[in-house]
């Protein structure tokens, strides 16, 4: 069989990377290695990236700002790949060293031709990309030159005046094709470069696939056995955490990074005319394809080592493995039970590397990861990623120093400190309608830290009820309750989406209108320690804040918000799970998997026990969400208010987004009452309804002392479970009722003050 190059498809990169001083053959670099990085490096790269930083400071319109903005981006994230680059370099040589394993090269004229035709299409997509990459810069060089006035290819300050005479700009000209011409082609091998090594790892996955599906037939050419293939699958899952440890932060700041420019080139292309300016307008639209290019292959090869890593199992079991004697059996159901979790890339450790990630930032919808095992926590994982972000909760119980630093610098900064100056905002108002806008926004946020004091005081609590939630006697014993938990769990995962992208939706209603203004204004009222109105660095320093402050805080709101209803949600399907248990008793003596049933008198006592174990939980929920919500249904009853006063002030024809932006605030905290009060009174029905289960089973025909403990629980159910708010009032859907009318009683007595 003829030799073959496993790494064959990174070879252009590690080229590239050679060329820009990124990358050496040996360790330790020598003395004319390190220069070489140093004139590559900072003269081309890091000073162009300062001079394009330097150059935002001095811009003072909006056009211009997006448009020196998107590529000084693009740029720092270049930087932070190339350092990752440099910082790893020996891990990544480690990682390219494994890749070249015998246990990994093809063994037969098949397997030979397996990694031929992936290859082919890598290369395909890679000279694709570079093709788009270039033409974008190559459509700025030519719009630059071709332009009746100087200017040049992309905006950058320089430490000469280009504009005094014909040679100095042709210097700044040859300087830009130079800087950008490297940068870009580094930026696009680091691209590629990533993608690769997750392409490799998913054809790696592929490979093993192919191997195991031919075990026990005769005409398995590569010989491979199980143990060869169980060894390889380890080895695979070892390198694919290694990859995850080499590309977490650069894919994690890529994509993001990625979702802001594309933004931004969308809003450039919109001012363009493709007849007046065609090479600018190209420049954007190949830029933006790039854009794309540059998220979509990390997105999507990571979403194929979830898949080939999945579809493992598959293979063993399409593998002749009914022949195999009863030692092979155990062990490949030791193996099958190891597959049942499939390798996932974790970017930032934030979110998956995958095509619903991709989809998440282009169309800004969070992605809904599938069950592949049943969680009872599963709905809980977005709310408590973005608590774990802003530092609201941590993986152990006893916080490190780090972890308090963490929480008390971005509490501070983003949630005490704004609302701070949104206060002080409130005290400079004159007018009803401003006054109005502003003190919304300021009550919102008052909810919001208490919300977050609340869930810090309560922290332990809430670690103890979750993992009451995931305790056995709660857990699904078929396959009837699996599909009965999953059933609620997609009902409360489309509310959770549907709610926070109405708070998305509003939220960026209120920045595009912002910087679509004609004059200096922020997206929400806020009082700032200087003039943002004076100069237009000032303002956009002070709108970066408030976009900022107001998205984190506004999330982690609807974070809140969902967790306190996740946990009355949760309880109130315990309840009907256990109104489905008590009807099955006695109606058969066994179950939908063929095994036998325990006594009725014993069943009934686990029920008894989870009834119990269920009602210690909701006063738990109780106490954690009492005050929280009372005092959210209280505000909400005024921001309700004055947002419907604003909504009637505002024209949909003149300021559509500002209308916009009140509507879907209106939306937000409707939803924002309603889900507790919903799942509060699920919680009263649920309860309610466990003494008719009880009646519904096969009691008639039990035995004396099976109904004198029945007769004793049911004397228990006769009261229900109510979740209460303050002590005051229920939890429920009439004190939701009541919020819509006291809402709208003073709505009239703001009108009539108006008037």
């Amino acid at each position: 069989m003829e030799s073959f190059e496993i790494t064959q498809p990174s070879q252009f990169m590690v080229t590239v990377f050679k060329f820009a001083g990124l990358w050496h053959n040996k360790e330790p670099w020598t003395i004319v290695e390190y220069v070489h990085s140093v004139l590559v490096q900072v003269p081309f790269s890091i000073a162009y990236v300062l001079f394009m930083c330097i150059n935002l400071a001095f811009v003072d319109d909006l056009k211009t700002s997006t448009e020196s903005l998107y590529m000084t981006l693009t740029e720092l994230a270049m930087l932070a790949k190339s350092y990752n680059l440099v910082r790893k370099h020996q891990e990544i040589a480690a990682l390219l060293k494994k890749m070249q394993s015998p246990i990994l090269a093809p063994r037969t004229a098949k397997e030979l031709d397996m990694y031929k035709r992936p290859y082919r299409s890598f290369n395909r997509q890679r000279v694709i990309f570079v093709v788009i990459s270039i033409s974008c810069i190559v459509s700025g060089y030519i719009a630059a030159a071709a332009s009746q006035v100087m200017k040049l290819p992309f905006p950058a300050w320089l430490p000469f005046d280009w504009k005094s005479s014909g040679r100095n700009y042709w210097i700044g000209y040859s300087y830009e094709v130079l800087a950008m011409t490297l940068t870009t082609i580094t930026n696009a091998s680091c691209d590629l470069f990533q993608a690769y090594i997750l392409f490799q790892i998913a054809l790696f996955f592929q490979l093993l696939s192919t191997r195991l599906q031919a075990l026990g037939y005769s005409d398995n050419a590569s010989k491979f056995t199980l143990m060869e293939s169980m060894q390889m699958h380890q080895y695979i899952a070892s390198m694919a955490k290694d990859a995850e440890k080499i590309l977490t932060y650069p894919l994690f700041f890529q994509i993001n990074v990625s979702a802001i420019v594309i933004c931004f080139s969308a809003f450039q292309l919109t001012l363009l005319s493709p007849v007046k300016d065609p090479g600018t307008f190209l420049q954007y639209f190949y830029y933006m394809g790039a854009m794309i290019i540059e998220i979509l292959l990390p997105c999507y090869y990571g979403n194929e080592i979830t898949v080939q890593s999945d579809l493992t199992s598959t293979a063993v079991y399409n593998s002749n493995w009914t022949e195999m004697s009863h030692p092979h059996k155990r062990l490949i159901y030791q193996f099958m039970e190891r597959l049942k979790r499939p390798t996932r890339i974790l970017a930032g450790g934030y979110f998956m590397v995958n095509l619903k990630a991709l989809m998440s930032f282009i169309i800004v919808f969070p992605s809904n990861v599938t069950m592949e095992k049943f969680d009872a926590i599963k709905p809980t994982g977005f709310m408590l990623t973005n608590f774990k972000f802003v530092g609201l909760w941590h993986s152990k119980d006893q916080w490190t120093a780090r972890e308090y630093i963490h929480t008390t610098a971005l509490l501070i900064l983003f949630f005490i400190i704004y609302e701070i100056l949104i206060c002080i905002n409130l005290a400079f108002i004159v007018d009803l309608e401003s006054s109005s806008e502003s003190l919304f926004i300021s009550l919102t946020e008052l909810s919001l830290l208490v919300k977050v004091f609340n869930f810090l005081g309560y922290h332990r609590k809430i670690r103890n009820l979750l993992q009451r939630i995931q305790s056995a006697r709660l857990a699904p014993k078929t396959e009837e309750e699996v599909d009965f938990f999953e059933r609620f769990h997609k009902n409360f995962n489309f509310q959770r989406r549907m709610f926070i992208n109405i708070c998305i939706v509003c939220l960026s209603s209120g920045y595009v209108t912002s910087i679509l203004s004609s004059e200096p204004r922020l997206p929400f009222p806020a009082w700032f320690p200087f003039d943002w109105k004076s100069s237009s660095r000032n303002f956009w320093i002070a709108l970066l804040y408030d976009i900022v402050a107001t998205t984190i805080t506004a999330i982690n709101n609807c974070c809140l918000d969902l967790f306190q209803a996740y946990m009355l949600f949760q309880i109130s399907v315990f309840f009907r799970l256990l109104s489905t248990r008590l009807e099955a008793i006695g109606q058969s003596e066994v179950n939908e998997n063929g095994q036998t049933k325990k006594p009725p008198k014993e069943e009934l006592l686990q029920c008894i026990k989870m009834h119990q174990q269920l009602t210690s939980m909701a006063q738990q929920a109780e106490e954690v969400v009492n005050y929280p919500v009372f005092i959210q249904i209280n505000i909400s009853t005024i921001v309700l208010c004055f947002t419907a006063f604003l909504l009637t002030v505002t024209s949909p024809l003149q300021e559509p987004l500002k209308f916009i932006s009140y509507l879907y605030c209106i939306g937000t905290m409707l939803i924002q009452i309603l889900l507790p009060c919903y799942y509060g009174n699920e919680i009263i029905i649920s309860s309610d309804q466990v003494s008719t289960a009880i009646y519904s089973s096969n009691w008639a025909e039990m035995p004396m002392h099976y109904k004198r403990l029945m007769f004793q629980f049911l004397e228990r159910l006769k009261k229900p479970m109510v979740v209460s708010a303050g002590g005051y009032f229920p939890i429920n859907l009439n004190t939701f009722m009541s919020v819509i009318q006291s809402a709208y009683s003073l709505f009239a007595l703001i009108m009539n003050l108006d008037n």
